[in-house]
């Protein structure tokens, strides 16, 4: 009041609690939403690695269905008769025949 005009202290420790706070608010929002980012794209990947692995499954089986030098029930008969007849002197189980 000496003719100075007098200070007006804007920020007070009020001030810098508030914007602490709201910081680290804005910190936590962030590092959940970016967690959560990360959890998604891991679940994208293992369901892609999973197609990818039945894919692959799927290719081998059919690829084993559509084998023409696979036994059937009638092959197995067959070998069977054959390895009695060459050999009398062992006895062979019939296969057994599934329906």
């Amino acid at each position: 009041m000496n003719g100075q005009p007098t200070k007006v202290q804007h920020l007070n420790a009020n001030t810098y609690v508030s914007v602490g706070l709201l910081v680290v608010l804005l910190g936590g929002f962030g590092w959940i939403i970016k967690g959560q980012s990360d959890t998604q794209s891991q679940i994208q990947t293992a369901k892609n690695e999973t197609g990818l692995m039945f894919e692959k499954f799927d290719m081998r089986l059919k690829s084993i269905e559509n084998n023409k030098n696979s036994w059937s029930a009638v092959d197995m008969f067959k070998w069977a008769v054959h390895l009695q007849q060459s050999n009398p002197q062992i006895k062979v189980p019939e296969p057994e025949v599934t329906k």
